[in-house]
């Protein structure tokens, strides 16, 4: 947290084992070696109200599904702070929850390109659910501009119910637009992207706002 004027900045990371140092600790493994239990890659950074919840919640909060939240924000925190990224590949710092198909069609029919990504996934139910969804918003992104009325009508239903079938499986649906600098032979082009994530409601990373509209 910052400094206040009357008192330096206060340090709130708590430095968590992944795999638990205790014989029964969340996450314990006893096959695990003793001597790499307090090494690195072991450990990971969280605040007091997510380290609480990762380890009440350990078959949520697996150990693979640790290191891979760790290693993602190893790359992001790589990425921002590489002076060589400049802003060339320009991301929102918050992505806003969708709740209807017209908050969707607005990002889709605004972009000439697509950056989507989702959680990890875990059955193949959910490997065709969110790969059709994500294919459909897609195409319909690429078609919208050659629709009638009525298809856009059409699409704009047709993804909110997408929507609400993710959100019945607590998936939540995020997503902007923004502009990023393209660099083709003829020189620096603007190009609208759309950046959109499917993410599992219980996901560290989403920000319960006072208003409930949801951000990551």
């Amino acid at each position: 947290m910052d400094s206040t004027p009357a008192d330096d900045a206060s340090v709130v990371g708590e430095e968590c084992h992944i795999v638990a140092r205790e014989s029964g600790g969340p996450r314990n493994d006893p096959n695990f070696p003793k001597e790499k239990l307090d090494q690195y890659d072991n450990l990971i950074i969280l605040c007091r109200v997510h380290h609480k919840m990762v380890d009440d919640q350990e078959n949520t909060y697996s150990v693979e599904h640790l290191r891979k939240i760790k290693k993602e924000h190893e790359q992001w925190v790589g990425e921002t702070l590489n002076p060589s990224c400049e802003k060339l590949n320009n991301s929102p710092k918050y992505l806003s929850r969708l709740t209807t198909g017209k908050e969707l069609i607005n990002i889709l029919s605004n972009s000439h390109a697509y950056d989507f990504d989702h959680d990890e996934l875990e059955s193949k139910d959910e490997v065709d659910l969110i790969g059709g969804f994500l294919q459909n918003a897609q195409d319909w992104g690429e078609l919208y501009s050659e629709l009638w009325s009525g298809d856009r009508v059409e699409a704009s239903y047709d993804l909110q119910h997408a929507i609400k079938e993710l959100e019945a499986l607590d998936f939540l649906v995020c997503g902007e637009y923004v502009k990023r600098k393209i660099k083709l032979d003829d020189g620096m082009f603007d190009w609208n992207v759309a950046v959109l994530r499917v993410v599992r409601s219980t996901n560290p990373s989403v920000i319960r706002m006072a208003d409930k509209k949801d951000t990551i």
